[in-house]
């Protein structure tokens, strides 16, 4: 339980950037009637450059995550997080594209793929402790990211323009805006119980939930 708890008390705060980091950008793509190339390589490269960013942040932010859990070992968990948020920054687009296409069949066989080949991961190095199940995360954001650009058969160009996309990114930032006090909502109590109790405590709660 502590291992799960350990993960689970990281996870409560560095989730937050798989909401930031997608902006809201599937919305527009799935919604808009109309998107050219250069508007969905424009909005590629926003994901990605937002992907990196976050996950530098991830990674400077490690010791203070670290200082507020007093626990060091913290640190690693965020800089192994760091990596995976900018691993799966790129099935964002994928994904959005599959279900724009109502092509569910392929997103489902791509997703539970990434899930069993995580799980796989896991198993695998479960004397590992805890650092199986941060490998678990990221090598399921590999295999989405993979997974997704095969099925979609979409490439961007190189290619961004700011101004092409800005209503898009205007729609995405407000979907993205209520999202993160939905998430604040749900995972508080996440933050408060390993901040006050441990990672035992809410590695069980995490798992009831």
């Amino acid at each position: 339980p502590a291992d799960f708890g350990l993960v689970a008390q990281v996870a409560a705060i560095v989730g937050l950037t798989n909401l930031i980091g997608d902006f809201g950008i599937s919305v527009p793509i799935i919604q808009s009637r109309h998107l050219s190339q250069r508007q969905l390589s424009s909005l590629f490269w926003v994901t990605i450059g937002v992907g990196l960013t976050l996950a530098v942040v991830v990674g400077l932010a490690a010791p203070l995550i670290a200082w507020l859990y007093s626990d060091p070992r913290v640190v690693g968990v965020c800089l192994i997080s760091a990596l995976t948020v900018l691993v799966r920054s790129p099935s964002t687009q994928f994904t959005a594209l599959l279900r724009r296409r109502l092509r569910f069949d392929r997103l489902a066989v791509v997703e539970i793929s990434a899930a069993v080949f995580g799980v796989a991961c896991a198993i695998a190095l479960s004397r590992f402790g805890y650092w199986a199940l941060v490998t678990q995360s990221l090598a399921s954001g590999f295999v989405l990211s993979l997974g997704a650009w095969w099925a979609c058969g979409w490439s961007p160009d190189f290619y961004c323009s700011l101004s092409e996309v800005r209503d898009k990114l205007k729609m995405g930032g407000n979907f993205t805006a209520g999202s993160i006090l939905n998430y604040f909502a749900r995972n508080g109590d996440n933050i408060l119980i390993a901040k006050y109790w441990g990672p035992t405590e809410v590695g069980l709660y995490a798992k009831a939930y």
